[in-house]
């Protein structure tokens, strides 16, 4: 994808839009859609990556070499851990997360934010397990999701002031519907801190749609990119595994690459 202020992004899909598929045909299907990344969140209808890749690669050496046989990066692997509120379920996922992430190169491991209101001791909870993360000096770094509290304008503020080194996936649409706030805002909170964007669209009644069928504003979202320069990752989040009435993933990478290409971004 690139423009004029010679913004170059990754074009990336979540699994998450095609959660019954099989590692090999995630790779195909990003093959086939001219897709250079992928974030893997569940295969196989399975949310469990861990598990999942013991059971079909044995070893994370084994997945190395199969994914080294597709020209596709996998540019985060997404686990269900929460910062805020944790459980030990949630450390031992991420963590069992880690070699596999080492071996296809993902530079992240995706937790989501949690809490409600990113108060005094929400966010203490998510020191918690940033300063546990930080203290095993594992090569994946945590990138946190704005999910939840941190969709909130005001917990995302005092969150990024506390925590001046975290990594941020900032869902655009989760900023905008549920904290109420403009893109372009958001990125003056973000910018430097953010380097994997997720999008989707909705229409007037929340309902999710291919992107540029809703009410989204993706010229907004693409104009403060551009004007950055932005080239990280931008990866479209169709949710069809929590929602299965929603078409196909095809259905959203057609209205992605429309949103991309009406812009002249990509």
């Amino acid at each position: 994808m690139t423009g004029t202020g010679a913004m170059r992004v990754v074009p990336c899909f979540s699994t998450l839009g095609c959660g019954e598929l099989e590692l090999d045909d995630v790779l195909a299907l990003a093959v086939r859609r001219k897709m250079p990344a992928v974030e893997l969140r569940t295969l196989a209808g399975r949310n469990e990556l861990p598990s999942y890749f013991e059971s079909t690669f044995s070893t994370p050496e084994r997945l190395a070499d199969f994914i080294r046989g597709y020209p596709v990066r996998i540019a985060s692997l997404d686990s269900s851990c929460r910062m805020i509120g944790t459980t030990q379920d949630g450390r031992d996922e991420v963590l069992a997360l880690a070699p596999w992430a080492t071996a296809v190169g993902a530079p992240s491991i995706r937790v989501f934010d949690g809490g409600e209101r990113g108060d005094d001791s929400e966010l203490a909870s998510a020191q918690a397990l940033l300063g546990w993360w930080t203290s095993l000096d594992l090569a994946p770094k945590l990138i946190i999701e704005t999910h939840n509290a941190l969709a909130q304008p005001g917990a995302l503020a005092r969150f990024l002031e506390r925590h001046r080194d975290a990594r941020i996936l900032w869902d655009t649409h989760h900023t905008w519907k549920e904290g109420g706030e403009a893109p372009a805002v958001t990125w003056t909170r973000l910018r430097g801190r953010c380097r994997h964007l997720h999008v989707k669209d909705s229409g007037p009644d929340g309902r999710y749609v291919p992107p540029g069928e809703g009410t989204f504003p993706f010229h907004e979202l693409w104009a403060v990119m551009r004007a950055d320069n932005f080239d990280g990752v931008v990866s479209l989040e169709w949710e069809r595994h929590w929602f299965p009435e929603l078409p196909p993933i095809e259905a959203a990478l057609d209205g992605f690459d429309t949103v991309l290409s009406s812009v002249d971004q990509r």
